[in-house]
Order: C-alpha cells, then structure tokens, then sequence
C-alpha cells in the first residue's frame, strides 16, 4: 500500500490529537474535583433574635446593630441583620455564619472573611453588640454561648437593653460587700441604710462616703446654685421647705432631673424669707 506525504500528516495529527485528550482528561478527572470542592462550605448560622429597648422599657428601632463575636482564637463581625414584625412587637434577627474548612483527610481549605470555623467538638464563643453607635447590654449571663457540629443550627432569643443599664441592689450588694446584703441595713453606721447609699451611689461600706450635695452657693441675683453628685440613668427631684417643723412642708422646684453621672449644677430662686431649706430626692 502506498502511503502518502498526507496520510502521514493526518496520522499524526489524529495521535496528537488522542494524546491531547487523554492528557486533557486526566487533568480535569484529577483535578478537577479539587477546585470544585476544595472551598470553605458554607454550614447553618448561629441566629439570635429579640426585642430592643432602652432602660426604662421602651422599644428602640435599630438602624444600626454591630455584632462581634469570638473564639476559637478567631473573630467575626456581623453587621447585616433584618426586623420583623410579629403581632405589634418588632423584633432583631442576625446570622453568625460558620463554615467547615477541611477535606475528609483534614486537608485545610482556606476561610472565609467574617465567617468562623464550625469545630467538631463544642467550642466556646463570647459576644457583643452595639445598636445604633450606643452600648448595649445582653441578658445576664448570656455573654457566652457554645457552639459545634454538634449544637450547629443554633436559634437563640437574646432580648437587648441600648444605653446604661442600671446596677440593681442584688449587684451593688455583692460588688460592695462581696455577699448579699438587707437594704435596710446601716453597715457602716453613717446613719443611711444601705438601699438609701445604693440609690445617691455613695459606699455603704464606708462611713466617710457619705458627699451627696457638694455646694450650696449664693449668687449675685439673690439665688442660689445647688451643687450635687449624679448618678448617670437616675433622675432626681429638688424641694425646699421653709419651716423644717412643718414635716410634710416640702415643696418642689425642680423634678425630672437626668443624671448625667458627673458633678450637676441647678439655680435655685430663694423667693421670700430668711430661712431655707433644700434637699435632693432621688425620684424612683
């Protein structure tokens, strides 16, 4: 048979050809499937939902709510989450994504930015939250939460408080004494109980801690300036009485006072008289 100048050609093209696909074939059958799955695999969020309100109980609406959470010597900030409405209540929801980030041969994948690993064992996670630029309080005791492959799936309500939350008795207490302690209490034997010293945020357990109202000072009007200690969350009420015989001769000036935390100062008009007497009552 004669074989000519282009059957030859057309030989080895064909040969190229198959040996062209084979290789091609036996890149994409290897490693193909490694850039397919060799990816971090999105897994179910942890969720957290709840209301929002401010220290006296009223309802705030989040535009903005920033979470950060971490553990498992990583971090995560969540600052996307939406608001529901459920009969009149309006209530938050965010997403915590985890994802897994190795093979079947722990073989590692890379991460995810803002994601965190979901751990085959129980792992420990602490939170915060800020709503609207302010500092905002979680349940007591819920700073923490575990999360795993186990626990994965996790739904939780997490009821929020924006602003300065105040301390109750039960912790002025325990951070005063170191126990609980009556409120009706004198322990330092100052003449105030201890519920009356939580409340204008001097120490019960000091006798010398008692400065409440700093200054009483005249000025050049005839009125007079009243200096005291505040309390940041508390509101406060000033009275005068002219007769201190007369017990239930005190009479208001000024109530609804917010304390701001720091030194406050309020003029006073003295009005007719010789005598005066003021005091400020911590309104509840």
């Amino acid at each position: 048979m004669k074989i000519n100048k282009n059957t030859i050609l057309l030989f080895l093209v064909v040969t190229f050809s198959c040996l062209i696909n084979r290789y091609v074939f036996f890149l994409l059958s290897t490693l193909l499937p490694f850039f397919l799955f060799a990816v971090p695999v999105s897994q179910p969020p942890a969720v957290f939902y709840g209301a929002v309100v401010n220290p006296q109980g009223q309802d705030v609406t989040p535009t903005t709510s920033v979470w950060t959470v971490s553990g498992n010597s990583e971090q995560a900030t969540v600052s996307s989450f939406q608001t529901v409405s459920v009969n009149g209540d309006s209530f938050y929801i965010i997403q915590v994504p985890f994802e897994t980030r190795k093979l079947a041969d722990d073989t590692p994948i890379g991460s995810t930015a803002n994601t965190l690993e979901l751990t085959q064992g129980d792992t420990s996670y602490t939170r915060a939250v800020t709503v609207n630029g302010e500092t905002t309080s979680l349940p007591q005791g819920k700073v923490s939460f575990v999360y795993g492959a186990f626990s994965q799936g996790l739904v939780e309500r997490l009821d929020l408080v924006v602003g300065e939350v105040l301390e109750t008795y039960e912790e002025y207490s325990q951070r005063v004494f170191g126990e609980p302690r009556d409120g009706s209490l004198d322990s330092d034997g100052d003449g105030q109980s201890n519920y009356e010293e939580y409340r204008v945020g001097t120490n019960a357990n000091d006798a010398a801690s008692v400065k409440f109202l700093e200054a009483l000072q005249v000025q050049p009007n005839g009125s007079i300036q009243i200096r005291f200690q505040s309390l940041e969350g508390r509101q406060y009420r000033i009275e005068r009485n002219d007769d201190l015989k007369d017990a239930d001769g005190w009479e208001m000036v000024e109530e609804d006072i917010e304390g701001t935390g720091n030194l406050m100062s309020r003029p006073v008009a003295l009005g007719a008289g010789n005598v005066h007497h003021f005091r400020i009552v911590v309104q509840d």
